[in-house]
């Protein structure tokens, strides 16, 4: 087990290979109460926690120091991939493309097992929401057809039957 000293260091020397911005890091054993990621160590466990406004949001733990910087860079990576994908944004796909993609990257940077792992749980994700590259397009047409006058529950349909959902209940 290590001591929280010990997680700190090892956090910060990790964080060097993909330079994360300070707002992305979590804290050490003092709680920000505002959503920010906490890490504690007590009798054998690592917690992972976060409060907001006095509400715990995130409360995860484990004896694995693997899984515990796993969760730790997965939260880091995803912060990091949605300012990228903001920077390199591409109105005609779905914003989660570049996303995913950056956030692989950088945490097969850290490890390339924890690459794969976010790769499968990206997977999982898009299992049950796939990638919908048309949600511009269609909120676009949306826009174009309520302009016209076209009903709400007319206007969905032909919405959807130039744009149909990549999968059955997901999208508009």
């Amino acid at each position: 087990m290590r001591s929280l000293l010990e997680i700190r260091q090892i956090i910060e020397k990790l964080a060097l290979r993909i330079n994360p911005p300070a707002s992305a890091m979590p804290t050490y054993d003092n709680f920000r109460d505002d959503g920010t990621p906490n890490i504690e160590v007590s009798n054998s466990v690592y917690y992972y926690r976060a409060r907001d406004r006095d509400t715990e949001t995130m409360n995860q733990q484990t004896a694995d120091l693997n899984l515990l910087l796993y969760w730790i860079f997965r939260d880091i990576t995803f912060s990091m991939a949605c300012k990228y994908e903001l920077t390199f944004r591409n109105y005609n796909q779905d914003s989660r493309r570049i996303m995913f993609k950056r956030q692989v990257e950088l945490l097969t940077q850290l490890s390339p097992e924890w690459g794969e792992r976010g790769a499968r749980e990206q997977a999982k994700i898009l299992e049950q929401s796939p990638f919908n590259d048309d949600y511009d397009a269609r909120a676009v047409y949306a826009q174009e057809l309520e302009k016209q006058g076209v009903p709400p529950e007319v206007r969905w349909k032909m919405v959807k039957e130039k744009y149909p959902p990549a999968k059955e209940g997901y999208g508009f």
